[in-house]
């Protein structure tokens, strides 16, 4: 379906408003089909394709329409510098889409200006300082300014919208700085910032989250709920949980009504905190206020009281999904498991494990390492072993967190063995193991003057790179300078008791 736009030169022609607003292929196809007739697409087709390639996330689409209109030599309008930068996904397709309009900026023409001289010699100027930069970290600090520049330089002055559209790119790609310099820059330009302005920028610079809402409201911004809850994200993931709260305290004080994403936001801020009666605290306000929890809002709960060491709380909330008709996931039994670890519960471990495989949930490495810690506690080897042998039957591999527990737990003198067996399997794994494993299993091969199991473990200490678990870092630095110290004359000792290996 095609239409001519009224008022526009012949031959202009222009995507049907009502009848292709969110196909993207057939804003592409009917690209095509103009080319077919030999009619060239304008300014405008593209920018609609452009749009609702960019609604659909089909970005490497945009790339190719940013080429075509390269390729057509297409000036483009503010429009289209606006859709790109809303349509930029994440990875090198920022940069490469970023790369491509700042050409395109660069190097365009139209019927009322003619051809630029040197245009493709500017679009170098542009990009010399960005070419060589796929990461989208370094790219994107290098290649908006150049797009602003260029933009500036050929009468097409960005507004709110193309620095709205920017920050939010570097939202979604967790660029704080590149955010800051874009607000500094509209503000240079007089642009008003608006609440979506505000909205964007907090959601990006989780760090200054509550002096950007405070600074936004000094400004006669009115904060609406997006606000507040990407400002009490913002403040969970800065691991700020007194200020997340004062933000939902805030909010609730105003006319707005928190949501399901407040609630959540603030449960996640305690459970970064360890602040488990307080998570269950809001999980009471969101129930009075007639807030449905979801599946989101109980892993974090659980997680809460399972760093809160209080496990009999994660339990029954595990339990209460069921009655709130939420579903539990892995993510919640693993965190119910985390919180029997912790207490040397494998028994329960056991039925939980179990119910994830009746409500055919496939336990994950966390839940296998969950149980098998828990055994290593109580000296469970037995079970441990039994629990390894499972992670093999169902491709699980299992990775140097499963096998620090299960070295340390067999590293007797009785189960000397299994332990070498264990380093063995380690080792063509090409897998590092800490240290202390090997010489727990070392000491005890040497205590019962086993020279050849030994000088195995030696070996595959001689020339590898360790790295130091949870056991050292725990003891502080100073702890670990003097276990640094300790290991290699330990090793020469060793060597040295233990003299040539026997058949």
């Amino acid at each position: 379906m095609r239409c001519q736009l009224e008022g526009a030169p012949d031959g202009c022609l222009a995507i049907a408003p009502g009848v292709l607003r969110s196909e993207w292929i057939a804003s592409l196809n009917y690209l095509l089909e103009v080319r077919q007739l030999d009619v060239l697409p304008d300014v405008i087709s593209y920018n609609k394709a452009i749009s609702e390639c960019g609604k659909a996330q089909q970005v490497q689409q945009v790339v190719a329409l940013l080429s075509g209109m390269l390729k057509s030599s297409l000036r483009p309008c503010l429009i289209t510098c606006n859709a790109t930068l809303a349509s930029c996904g994440r990875g090198s397709h920022v940069t490469e889409c970023l790369e491509i309009l700042i050409a395109l900026v660069c190097s365009g023409k139209s019927s009322a200006d003619g051809e630029h001289e040197g245009s493709f010699e500017l679009a170098d100027q542009f990009m010399q300082g960005s070419r060589g930069s796929r990461s989208t970290d370094a790219g994107l600090r290098v290649l908006l300014p150049s797009l602003f520049d260029a933009m500036c330089s050929r009468s097409l002055t960005p507004d709110a919208t193309t620095y709205n559209t920017a920050i939010s790119t570097c939202a979604r790609e967790r660029q704080p700085a590149v955010a800051t310099a874009c607000f500094e820059r509209m503000q240079e330009q007089a642009l008003e910032a608006d609440v979506v302005t505000y909205n964007a920028l907090i959601g990006t610079c989780e760090h200054d989250a509550v002096r950007l809402f405070n600074r936004m409201c000094r400004d006669g911004v009115q904060p609406n709920l997006v606000t507040f809850n990407a400002a009490i994200s913002a403040c969970s993931r800065a691991r700020q949980p007194s200020d997340a709260l004062a933000l939902l305290d805030r909010l609730q004080r105003s006319q707005l009504r928190p949501d399901v994403v407040t609630f959540n936001s603030a449960i996640t801020a305690c459970e970064k905190a360890k602040w488990p009666r307080r998570a269950m605290e809001l999980m009471r306000q969101m129930l009075d206020l007639r807030v449905h929890p979801d599946v989101i809002t109980f892993n974090a709960a659980i997680s809460a009281c399972q760093k809160g060491k209080e496990h009999d709380l994660a339990l029954d909330l595990l339990d209460s999904m069921r009655e709130q008709r939420v579903q539990p996931d892995t993510t919640s039994y693993n965190a119910a498991i985390s919180a029997c670890e912790r207490v040397r519960e494998p028994a329960r471990i056991f039925g939980l494990m179990n119910q994830m495989l009746r409500a055919t949930l496939e336990p994950d490495l966390t839940t296998y390492n969950a149980a098998i810690s828990a055994h290593g506690h109580v000296g469970g080897w037995e079970e441990q072993l039994y629990l390894l042998d499972i992670m093999r039957s169902r491709l699980a591999r299992p990775d140097m967190i499963s096998y620090d527990c299960l070295i340390a737990a067999n590293s007797t003198v009785s189960r000397w063995a299994c332990s070498v067996a264990l380093l063995e399997e380690v080792r063509q794994n090409n897998q590092d193991g800490t240290i202390f494993n090997h010489l727990e299993v070392l000491g005890a091969c040497v205590s019962l003057h086993h020279r050849g199991p030994a000088h195995l473990v030696l070996r595959h200490v001689s020339g590898h790179v360790f790295r130091f678990g949870p056991r050292l870092q725990a003891g502080g630095a100073g702890q670990t300078r003097v276990e640094l110290w300790h290991t290699p004359i330990f090793m020469l000792g060793t060597f040295r008791s233990l003299g040539s290996p026997t058949a």
